[in-house]
């Protein structure tokens, strides 16, 4: 007989038309919870799978609705006429008993096979021939497919459980916790979890979370504090919340690249500084900026230069010496190394990553394109995808055959608008990954009077080296940019644009493109950075990798910084090569900027430029140069003075003798500071100590908002009058 409602060749058109939402449907229409699967019959890891969700049914009776689509890969040859024989099982009212029986014997799908099972499940053989051989449900699977791919499905299987995806088999554990949690039985997540769950998490306790818990949108944003792009990426993030203040919500998750040693001292810093509620936009950008290393003392000096107290400030030092927010940081690191993450920094929203710069540029291009609509939707569409938590727990043309690794520049998306018709644009042709492009462009103004610039607008990774301000009627000016390539491989373009005062042309925009080739690699990406006091040297370095092909020479082409001397030195010939940077003790006090350049005889990049930032601060003269203290009741003097007239004050000072005390003396800045210190002869102790006092000064050449520190020695001689 014939199933439901239809009879004879009606079926044939009927079952073409109706869809097969009810018959592949489980649990009630308003269950609370509803999931999505995406599933094709012949993969093992979709068939684990439905073991899981059969068992979260019993756990969770009446509250659970689950979904099945179906999703057959293009390598599973048996798997669409195995769809098609369970949705037509389903007019028969038996789609679930027929699912299951087909994953029972999924290594076997043949036509006769799908007979037999419809025959054991009481449905005539001859009638459900009819239906099979008519491939009626042909389109009906087609649809569900392609209602995948457009949500960004690439592998079964795939879960959509209230919006939150889920890619691969995931144990009952998993999403149990996601019922749970949409039940509002659940409130954290644990670590162990499957890192999509964790990319989902709002981490309500995480002292790096910005953003309502409720946000529309979560995003975890990867980051190494101590990476050169830090500062930038700091800017291009706070733009970010402050622009979708209340429908985004960041987590700053804390990932050491191997390339800083203390990248973990200072991500421990940063969780003890923002836990007491201090800046950490601006504690990361500290942290960026520091050229010695992070410890537990520099720590503390951070803390006081974000405005926390002195008891404050020495309760962070303590915490990193003791490895309080170790814990946390080491919980980031494993789930970045889950996910794939290597560099910083990059985004994961969506289900979707979006590395560099441009990654987090884009994060906020998705907010504003989304709309309304569950967390992701927008990001859903862009980047890159996640990397599992196990990639043997799902089907996907994607993945390489066992035994095969996958290799495949990453193209992310540009961290500007692309450049229109009629828009200058400079095509570089290839540039090494963590290197700089340079491009001096042409201003010209044709004009019968002055052209303005009244505002210039670049993305992150693009620094405008120079831009004039006003052209003369027939003149023309050099507009100089550089782009830092250390965000992004493959194929990219970025645009300038300046916005004038001339109302025939109100915007003029310029624009780079090329490609960034992973095959030469500047590392760390940024380049070099030096940092000395006028009078004394300085020295930093960096590394040329040359990856794949064969081994390929390298050299010092030159360098347009006045006083650095530079060498490019060998570490495996042929494929790294070391670049020393000196600067000499008669360098102008201030900012240093510049490139060096290296020849190489790659095919494809034959010229790499390296980026330097150098900065030569004006001496401190420190009189004395040895506080001691001789007699507890008279209070000791420090007096700073700049070799150069720089101004400057005093903004904050510690000291790790607990016996001193330090006196503010508001003072206007100038280039002569006094400090006094008192001594609390009641903390003196019995035996000679020493020490000292910290004196965290601010505008003696440091960029603006920059903190520098001088060190004062402080020595008590026991037996002194107290």
């Amino acid at each position: 007989m014939l199933p439901r409602a239809a009879r004879g060749a009606r079926l044939l058109i009927a079952a073409a038309l109706v869809g097969p939402d009810e018959a592949a449907t489980r649990g009630p229409a308003n269950a609370p919870v509803t999931i999505v699967e995406f599933s094709d019959f012949q993969c093992p890891s979709s068939r684990k799978a439905s073991r899981a969700v059969r068992e979260l049914f019993a756990r969770h009776p009446g509250k659970v609705r689950w979904v099945f689509k179906s999703f057959p890969l293009p390598f599973h040859r048996q798997a669409p006429l195995a769809h098609e024989a369970a949705l037509a099982a389903g007019e028969w009212g038996l789609f679930w008993e027929m699912h299951d029986g087909i994953f029972k014997t999924q290594e076997s799908l043949d036509r006769a096979r799908l007979v037999d099972l419809a025959a054991g499940l009481g449905i005539p053989a001859a009638d459900f021939e009819l239906v099979l051989d008519s491939r009626a449900f042909s389109r009906a699977v087609a649809r569900e497919a392609e209602e995948g791919r457009s949500l960004g499905v690439t592998g079964t299987p795939t879960f959509l459980v209230n919006g939150l995806r889920l890619v691969g088999a995931q144990p009952a554990e998993a999403l149990d916790h996601v019922v749970r949690r949409a039940l509002g039985l659940e409130t954290a997540a644990a670590p162990d979890l499957p890192a999509e769950i964790l990319l989902e998490d709002p981490e309500p306790a995480h002292p790096l979370a910005f953003g309502p818990k409720e946000a529309r949108v979560v995003a975890k944003v990867f980051v190494d504090l101590r990476s050169p792009l830090g500062l930038k990426a700091a800017r291009a993030a706070k733009d970010v919340l402050d622009r979708h203040a209340g429908e985004v919500r960041l987590v700053f998750k804390l990932l050491a690249t191997g390339i800083y040693a203390d990248s973990g001292t200072a991500h421990e810093a940063a969780a003890a500084i923002a836990k007491r509620g201090a800046g950490f936009f601006d504690v990361w950008s500290r942290i960026a900026r520091t050229q010695g290393t992070i410890h537990a003392g520099s720590a503390a000096a951070m803390a006081s230069e974000a405005g926390l107290g002195e008891e404050a400030a020495r309760e962070v030092e303590r915490e990193v010496r003791q490895g309080a927010h170790r814990a946390l940081v080491e919980a980031d690191g494993r789930l970045a190394r889950r996910l794939g993450i290597k560099g910083s920094p990059a985004v994961v929203v969506g289900g979707r990553r979006l590395d560099g710069l441009a990654g987090i540029v884009e994060l906020g291009r998705l907010l504003e394109a989304g709309g309304a609509g569950p967390p992701g939707a927008a990001a859903a569409r862009a980047g890159e995808p996640i990397a599992d938590r196990d990639a043997a727990s799902r089907c996907d043309p994607a993945l390489p055959p066992p035994g095969l690794a996958a290799s495949a520049a990453g193209i992310s998306a540009p961290p500007g608008p692309p450049a229109g018709p009629g828009v200058p644009v400079h095509d570089f042709g290839a540039a090494a990954l963590g290197a700089a492009v340079r491009h001096v462009f042409e201003l010209r103004n044709d004009g019968p009077r002055p052209l303005k610039v009244t505002s210039v607008t670049a993305p992150p990774a693009l620094e405008v080296r120079r831009v004039p301000r006003e052209v003369a009627p027939g003149a023309a000016e050099r507009l100089e940019m550089a782009l830092i390539t250390g965000w992004a491989s493959g194929a990219i373009e970025v645009s300038l644009r300046l916005e004038t005062d001339d109302p025939a042309r109100p915007a003029l925009v310029f624009g780079l493109r090329g490609i960034v080739s992973e095959e030469v690699q500047v590392h760390p990406a940024g380049g070099l950075s030096l940092r000395a006091v006028a009078g004394e040297a300085a020295e930093a370095a960096a590394e040329l990798h040359i990856e794949g092909g064969e081994p390929r020479e390298a050299s010092v082409a030159g360098t347009d910084v006045a006083g650095l001397e530079v060498v490019l030195e060998p570490v495996l010939p042929g494929r790294r090569h070391r670049l020393r940077a000196r600067l000499g003790p008669r360098a102008a006090v201030g900012e240093l900027r510049g490139l060096v350049t290296l020849r190489t005889s790659h095919p494809r990049v034959q010229e790499v430029l390296v980026p330097v930032e150098a900065i030569v601060l004006p001496e401190i003269a420190v009189t004395p140069p040895v506080l001691v203290v001789r007699d507890p009741s008279k209070p000791l003097h420090v007096t700073l003075e700049s070799s150069r007239g720089t101004p400057f004050t005093v903004r904050q000072a510690r000291s790790d003798l607990p016996f001193l005390r330090l006196v503010p003396l508001p003072a206007p800045p100038g280039p002569r500071q006094r400090v006094e210190i008192r001594v609390d002869a009641g903390w003196l102790p019995a035996a000679a100590a020493r020490g000292e006092v910290r004196l965290a000064l601010e505008g003696v050449g440091e960029p603006a908002g920059a903190l520098r520190e001088v060190a004062v020695p402080v020595e008590w001689a026991a037996g002194a009058p107290r």
